[in-house]
């Protein structure tokens, strides 16, 4: 009798024996990871680099799990053969998963400060615009469990006719004059719409370095009465103002102008000239600095 009790013993405990891991299990249907993403466009195919994501997931025993993941950076050399053309349509395919949001940010591959604003997803494909420039697409896509991020590369169209006759991609040069003296201005942030050849348009924003962390590089030119400013595009000046060379300084003060011609008023230490133009294409700030006479 003894046998037989320890004998059923030891089957339930050889029965119970994974019932501690199945109670961790994750719950059928849930996913421990998002899933990858199949970007398909023309005779091109291929996975997108996956990147940071916030996933959870429940368990069998009614507890849940969270991880939050900061992959590594994509590199411009592992999305050369992730990449689609420009003026294309990607089909996109999470592993069957349905994705309830999907964004899609354009960044210039050559510098990924800045960024764009184009296509969105819909309904699974995203219509890519005719550019010439290579862009790298970080898509963010939300799932029932979590959200993630996906990268990848659009090949330019050198070719991709994108521009009215007269437009640029960028705002033009600055060039300012004083007397016989004359120098290309800094651009710093800027605004810009492009128009693609299809009829629609890109918004390209720029954010760069404050005067004040560039006076060591900034163009200079000596003290005058006038100053003519000149650009390929018709401008308007729409402020414009003037700092103290010094670091640290946080003085600024209106800078008179007539048309494209700054007045300056004396000066008896090297400033800095801060002026936003306006465009027929978007707004650009331009900065260089006025040794004092």
């Amino acid at each position: 009798m003894k046998a037989l009790a320890f004998a059923l013993a030891a089957l339930m405990l050889l029965a119970c024996s994974g019932c501690g891991a199945a109670g961790n299990a994750p719950r059928e249907g849930q996913r421990t990871e998002p899933p990858d993403l199949t970007v398909r466009a023309g005779d091109r195919s291929f996975t997108a680099w996956r990147g940071s994501y916030g996933w959870g997931w429940l368990l069998n025993n009614g507890e849940t799990r969270w991880v939050m993941a900061d992959a590594t950076t994509w590199t411009t050399e592992g999305l050369d053969t992730l990449s689609v053309p420009a003026a294309s349509e990607a089909a996109l395919d999470f592993e069957g998963v349905p994705a309830t949001e999907v964004s899609a940010t354009y960044r210039r591959f050559d510098d990924p400060n800045i960024t764009l604003e184009g296509p969105q997803p819909e309904g699974g494909t995203l219509r890519l615009p005719a550019h010439t420039q290579d862009l790298v697409i970080e898509l963010h896509a939300a799932f029932e469990q979590g959200d993630c991020y996906y990268t990848f590369k659009m090949e330019g169209d050198p070719a991709a006719a994108m521009m009215p006759e007269g437009g640029y991609e960028a705002p033009p040069d600055l060039t300012v004059r004083a007397g016989e003296a004359e120098i290309t201005s800094m651009r710093l942030s800027y605004y810009w719409a492009i128009p693609l050849g299809n009829g629609e348009v890109m918004h390209q924003a720029a954010q760069a370095a404050a005067p004040e962390d560039v006076l060591d590089i900034l163009p200079s030119l000596p003290w005058a009465a006038a100053f003519e400013l000149e650009s390929l595009l018709d401008a308007r000046i729409l402020t414009a103002e003037l700092w103290a060379a010094a670091r640290g300084s946080a003085a600024a003060a209106p800078l008179t102008f007539d048309g494209l011609t700054l007045a300056p008023e004396a000066i008896s230490e090297a400033s800095v000239a801060v002026i936003q133009l306006g465009f027929e294409q978007g707004t650009c700030t331009y900065t260089f600095k006025i040794d004092a006479p």
